[in-house]
């Protein structure tokens, strides 16, 4: 009887320890990944850099520079029309038809109570 109870607890510690075992794999698994993918990311950032540097330098252009042909300028003209009168309109006036407005409709169920 004893014997029994000594192989069962072999074999839980033999589950236990094979249990570890596949834990520390995965865990190095995860770092061995981990570790490659950031040694290649500095590859990657360190062959940009160069390439970046390579290309010349083009300084920005001053408007003053260009010829005036050169230069596109939006064309500004004043509103045929004051703006206060087409934005906004009197209290007193209404355009709409109270047919044409939208409003909020009350289920026949809800209205009754």
């Amino acid at each position: 009887m004893i014997c029994c109870f000594t192989a069962i607890a072999y074999l839980e510690s033999i589950k236990q320890n094979v249990l570890y075992l596949l834990v520390g794999i995965g865990a190095l698994t995860v770092a061995f990944i981990t570790g490659f993918t950031t040694l290649k990311s500095g590859h990657f950032a360190r062959r940009q850099v160069s390439t970046a540097a390579l290309l010349p330098y083009i300084p920005p252009i001053a408007p003053n520079t260009l010829p005036v042909e050169e230069v596109l300028v939006r064309g500004s003209q004043e509103p045929t029309q004051e703006q206060r009168t087409v934005l906004l309109r009197a209290a007193g006036e209404k355009d709409d038809k109270p047919e044409q407005l939208l409003r909020a409709s009350v289920g026949e169920k809800e209205a009754g109570t």
